[in-house]
């Protein structure tokens, strides 16, 4: 019995030995990794590596945020869009009554993008001359908002605020299905659903849309929005609200808003928007709000119809005497 032990003995110890060569032998990766896990040190590199790597992603569009698609997506469509061609040429011709021909025809203007968008969603049915007024104003509206994006560097917005996003309610089938030339069932999409509720509570986006799923709010206010406001949003009559404030947005406000006959409230203020905007005094507007002085107490905008006068980038704000 004592060389059965002695033999199960020298077994066991042969065993662990041949077990240890074994594994450093066959295994020294996994030897050195489990050295590696236990240095703090590189646990600590690695981490910010992968931190680093996030951000810069993030930074240049290539990764999601909260579940929402920044505008690279709406990018890859843009690209996808070139390939139907005589698709494009029929959203142009309709897009150049309100953006002139050259912002249509160049390439890689805000009107260019936009178009391409549009025209990569199947769905969404080609302008005719021959559409009902509200089916025009379907197109103007999809349109003019794809071009106030890319016209204020929508990609480095704060928040996207679910641009671009088309999930399956975006289809507003009771009011706008109907069936193409070729029988095929088409369908405007509907950008009502394009905000969210900030920390806050309040509605930022676009939406607030009417009975006739027509947006009536714009409030892209704080939002790094950065660029100049685009002519085509003068064509939504239906919008009531425009909270821009606090941007860097420059450049003149459109004579086409003199069209926004229904808005109550302009918010313009802390930006580096400059020029006369009497003429949006005509609306009659309840509560508009522009910077009329600059940074060194030169008149910035114009408007005698100001409810409330701003100064130094919107920090400073007073009612307007001459309203």
């Amino acid at each position: 019995s004592g060389k059965t032990r002695s033999q199960s003995g020298d077994y066991d110890a042969d065993t662990r030995i041949c077990r240890t060569k074994y594994r450093g032998h066959y295994y020294p990766f996994l030897l050195n990794l489990r050295r590696w896990l236990s240095n703090p040190v590189l646990i600590l590199g690695l981490l910010l590596i992968i931190m680093l790597s996030s951000i810069l992603l993030l930074a240049l569009g290539q990764m999601p945020l909260f579940g929402i698609y920044s505008s690279n997506v709406a990018q890859s469509v843009v690209l996808k869009a070139n390939e139907d061609k005589a698709r494009y040429k029929g959203f142009a011709a309709a897009a150049s009554v309100i953006s002139g021909e050259e912002a249509v025809q160049s390439p890689n203007t805000p009107q260019d993008k936009a178009l391409k968008w549009l025209a990569s969603i199947e769905t969404f049915p080609t302008p005719k001359s021959t559409d009902t007024d509200d089916m025009k104003y379907r197109f103007v509206e999809q349109y003019a908002i794809a071009v106030l994006y890319y016209s204020t560097d929508g990609i480095h917005w704060n928040d996207q605020l679910q641009f671009f996003t088309l999930p399956e309610n975006s289809l507003d089938k009771s009011t706008t299905m109907q069936q193409n030339e070729d029988n095929d069932t088409v369908g405007y999409i509907s950008s009502c659903n394009w905000n969210l509720l900030d920390k806050d509570g309040y509605f930022k986006g676009v939406g607030g849309c009417d009975d006739k799923g027509r947006i009536t709010i714009i409030a892209l206010n704080e939002n790094n929005l950065h660029g100049t406001l685009p002519q085509e949003l003068g064509f939504l009559s239906a919008l009531t609200t425009v909270s821009l404030y606090n941007n860097q947005l420059y450049g003149t406000i459109p004579l086409s808003y003199v069209r926004l006959v229904d808005v109550e409230k302009f918010y313009a203020q802390g930006n580096s928007l400059t020029g006369l905007v009497d003429f949006m005094c005509e609306n009659k507007i309840r509560d508009m709000r522009a910077d009329c002085q600059g940074p060194s107490g030169s008149t910035q905008i114009q408007c005698q119809c100001c409810r409330l006068c701003c100064q130094d980038g919107g920090k400073k704000c007073h009612f307007n005497n001459s309203k």
